[in-house]
């Protein structure tokens, strides 16, 4: 199902309210690398946009990238290559300080 944001496009989640005002502006990069991950597949390889999207957030301030991996949307099995599957999707955890965030983002559908 699709990923409910709030109004300024973060995933919405009981673990926002745990973020302090810095760390909510800090957070909003996960969804807005994300938006912009789609854009950047459409000219670039899997393995590219995977690692733009791992960059972006790796030296993001105040964000801590744990994973984040492209994959089959029904089965959640990692893909190499975008004709790998008719439905792909991006899905993501960050910490913001001490607050464990995911997101996803589909690719194909």
């Amino acid at each position: 199902c699709p990923i409910v944001r709030e109004a300024d496009g973060l995933a919405l989640s009981s673990r926002n309210a745990r973020l302090s005002d810095e760390q909510r502006i800090q957070a909003l990069q996960i969804s807005k690398t994300l938006f912009a991950s789609v854009e950047y597949a459409q000219t670039h390889t899997l393995a590219e946009t995977k690692a733009f999207v791992e960059s972006a957030i790796s030296t993001a301030e105040g964000l801590r990238l744990e994973y984040f991996e492209i994959v089959d949307g029904n089965s959640l099995q990692t893909v190499c290559d975008w004709k790998d599957s008719s439905y792909i999707v991006g899905c993501i955890t960050v910490f913001c300080g001490e607050v464990r965030l995911i997101d996803n983002i589909k690719y194909k559908e």
